[in-house]
């Protein structure tokens, strides 16, 4: 029976190969996108006071650039 999966580390690199019988691409993708944001999060410095008014920020600035195509649609 062929392993799932198989760890090895190489330098400064941790290798994982998985069986793509097993694996399907877009979930393996998925999951390490989330491996991701998990390792910006757990590294980020912001409390959530900072976060929400980077969110705020952001929620401002992408309605101040798509306001007119959504109010000309209305």
């Amino acid at each position: 029976m062929t392993s799932a999966y198989n760890l090895t580390k190489e330098n400064q690199e941790i290798v994982v190969r998985l069986n793509q019988d097993i694996f399907n691409e877009e979930k393996v993708t998925k999951f390490l996108e989330y491996l991701m944001l998990e390792n910006i999060n757990n590294s980020s410095k912001l409390n959530e006071e900072q976060a929400q008014q980077l969110a705020d920020e952001i929620d401002t600035k992408i309605w101040n650039a798509i306001k007119e195509r959504i109010l000309e649609e209305s």
